[in-house]
């Protein structure tokens, strides 16, 4: 499911056009969305990279990947329009639906705790909600 999840974030990563068709044409959006792709690629990355550390080293990265996954689909969100804010946003919330699965799987003990796409992750280290 992992591999599902890197896949799927990394084509989205790789098939979005930077700054063209589709996007709120403001300063502010243009440099969300440049991070978030960075971001999403550096997350690829590291969940390509987790698959032989410690169970601890998983989890943390899982859920660090839940938080990236939340705030993209915000950025998504508010600086998506037509088709491909409804893609993107729809690519987010099955990629957070996977991720979670996953964590209630391997770090929760099965314990189901599922993240609503529309509110904001809590910290993954603080366990607080991050300020807007």
């Amino acid at each position: 499911m992992i591999a599902r999840v890197a896949i799927a974030l990394a084509l989205l990563a790789i098939s979005a056009p930077r700054g063209v068709a589709e996007t709120v044409n403001t300063p502010e959006c243009k440099q969300e969305l440049a991070a978030t792709w960075q971001k999403m690629q550096e997350m690829v990355g590291r969940l390509k990279g987790v698959a032989r550390a410690a169970q601890d080293e998983k989890c943390a990265t899982y859920r660090r990947h839940a938080d990236v996954v939340v705030r993209a689909r915000e950025v998504f969100d508010r600086c998506k329009t037509g088709r491909d804010r409804s893609s993107d946003v729809a690519h987010m919330d099955g990629a957070l639906d996977d991720i979670t699965t996953v964590i209630d799987r391997e770090c929760n003990g099965g314990k189901t705790l599922r993240v609503q796409p529309h509110v904001r992750a809590l910290d993954a280290y603080s366990g607080e909600a991050p300020l807007r």
